[in-house]
């Protein structure tokens, strides 16, 4: 399973080239296409900012409808604190949203595509794509 992390989605919906072969290339490998509630989160907040806030939101609902949302649980809680602990005491800390979202990706086991290599890198056993 990919994660696709703000960024890319943030940038296929601003119609940037490169995010749409991004997503056309795991649509064509077939490949399983998810985000976090917390990309979730961030793409609708950020919507409610925008000049047209409502139509945007609605656009951005349905956008985010297309793929599968990984939720926040108590097994990615977990990850996540074991994660932030390991990044503090080393002194890389890569803040608590990354740390989240990293630690849901490791629960269920899926690689996460981002332009944000240097903070997702950190972590062990995460898989890192960039797009």
């Amino acid at each position: 399973m990919h994660v696709l992390d703000s960024d890319l989605l943030i940038a296929f919906l601003n119609g940037e080239k490169d995010a749409f072969r991004a997503v056309k290339k795991l649509e064509d490998g077939l490949e399983t296409a998810a985000t976090t509630i917390f990309n979730a989160q961030e793409l609708l907040y950020g919507a409610l900012l925008t000049k047209n806030s409502s139509e945007n939101y609605g656009l951005t609902r349905e956008f985010l409808l297309n793929f599968k949302i990984l939720d926040y649980d108590f097994e990615s809680m977990e990850k996540s604190v074991e994660l932030r602990a390991s990044l503090k005491k080393s002194g890389e800390p890569i803040g608590l949203m990354d740390e989240m979202i990293a630690g849901i990706c490791l629960r269920n086991k899926a690689n996460i595509i981002t332009r944000n290599k240097k903070h997702f890198s950190r972590i062990r056993g995460l898989k890192v794509m960039a797009w």
